[in-house]
């Protein structure tokens, strides 16, 4: 019987560092072993434009990663323009410093906390280098979610088999240990305040950086007069995944529809459309039960608006949902005030209409989209599902290239 294919709205991450094959690899580094396990990562980094060597002779194969230098890591892998404000956001880094244009930029993109010393000399530590990675790759709010252990949504996604995780950082270790960034030093131990090699860094961020930019194997598009509302399926995702040749997780429209018991304030600016840290738990989620390679990742165009007034307070509960031309038409209004949520890793903008309403908007673009691609492919998927064909965004304002290349 020929299988069927399901939508499912909910569903977040898999992999584990292998270790390297050994083999005799020249990476062009004297102090790198060619029989290293680690010696083909350590080419992969320099060959990826992730790391190099302090000299063309030397990498610094044994040596501590700093702090510093990871966060260099991070930036490059990320392809972040370099920030360099006038004022230092940290006492120790100061504009004058070797890393100053490194870290500030890691900091606009919220990896670090301002204020205070950042220690950019010290060796990093297996704890700091899973906050920082995860905090890069914009699922702060999801590990956030995840550190308060007494929560049922950490008991359910944290999943992790140490013991040793220390308090307000479990979430960010349990999410880089998924991803596949790193395993434990034991079977129950990972060892949080223990640092490592420049080459061990490599290994684990050339294994990041492969599956952040492998390419979809797999793209589906919906073309539809008018859609009808999802039916109640059970969510036995084992059962559905052994009979479906493929699951599109429609990872979409988590906003909320009414907000009447909160005009005056500012809640809707919790209503983001696609909030990452639920991305990422439906994501791990339907790949703790479903084969990574059947699932697909879907995206909708669907943009949510809130009447606001002057002072950013919520004037009515009911959304209004704007086309997509409309959107990129306000986009490119002059007056448009633009941002970006940090918590949610999406877009949002304030625009006003031609009567002088006022209204809060949340939507996807291009760096949204990348976000999620990442989150996926981190956690095997590389397929997407598109909501649907003819609305998807191609204005230079507002695109969606990461999809449509």
């Amino acid at each position: 019987m020929k299988k069927l294919l399901f939508s499912l709205l909910a569903a977040a991450l898999t992999a584990g560092l292998l270790v390297p094959s050994a083999g005799a690899v020249d990476t062009g580094f004297s102090d790198v072993p060619a029989e290293s396990a680690l010696a083909g990562e350590v080419r992969k980094a320099v060959d990826y434009g992730l790391m190099n060597g302090y000299d063309n002779d030397t990498f610094g194969y044994g040596d501590s990663m700093t702090r510093a230098q990871f966060t260099a890591v991070l930036v490059r892998m990320m392809g972040w323009g370099t920030v360099t404000p006038q004022t230092p956001s940290y006492t120790d880094v100061p504009a004058s410093h070797t890393w100053y244009g490194v870290i500030e930029t890691a900091a606009a993109h919220d990896v670090a906390d301002a204020g205070g010393a950042f220690r950019p000399s010290d060796p990093v530590t297996r704890g700091e280098m899973a906050e920082l990675l995860v905090r890069a790759l914009g699922l702060k709010g999801a590990a956030e979610r995840l550190n308060d252990t007494s929560s049922t949504y950490s008991r359910i996604h944290s999943g992790t088999p140490f013991i040793d995780l220390p308090e307000g950082k479990a979430g960010y270790i349990a999410i880089a240990y998924r991803i596949g960034m790193t395993n434990g030093t034991s079977p129950t131990t990972f060892s949080p305040d223990n640092t490592a090699t420049r080459a061990q860094a490599a290994a684990m961020l050339v294994r990041v950086h492969e599956k952040m930019h492998q390419l979809p194997d797999y793209v589906h598009g919906f073309y539809a007069i008018s859609s009808y509302s999802q039916l109640h399926l059970a969510e036995d995702y084992t059962a559905i995944g052994n009979l479906a040749d493929r699951i599109i997780l429609m990872a979409y429209d988590y906003d909320a529809k009414d907000m009447s018991d909160f005009t005056k304030t500012t809640y809707y600016q919790t209503a983001a459309t696609v909030p990452m840290d639920q991305v990422y738990l439906s994501l791990k989620l339907l790949t703790d039960r479903v084969a990574p390679e059947k699932v697909l990742l879907g995206f909708s165009a669907r943009s949510a608006a809130w009447q606001i007034d002057e002072n950013g307070d919520l004037l009515s509960g009911t959304p209004v949902y704007p086309t997509a031309e409309t959107v990129a038409a306000r986009l490119a209004q002059p007056d448009t005030e633009t941002g970006w949520s940090d918590t949610y890793q999406q877009s949002y903008a304030i625009y006003t209409t031609e009567d002088g309403g006022r209204y809060f908007l949340w939507y996807q673009d291009d760096a949204s989209i990348q976000t999620e691609l990442r989150c996926a492919k981190l956690l095997g998927v590389s397929g997407a599902s598109l909501w649907r064909l003819g609305t998807l965004p191609t204005s230079a304002d507002w695109n969606w290239n990461s999809l449509l290349s």
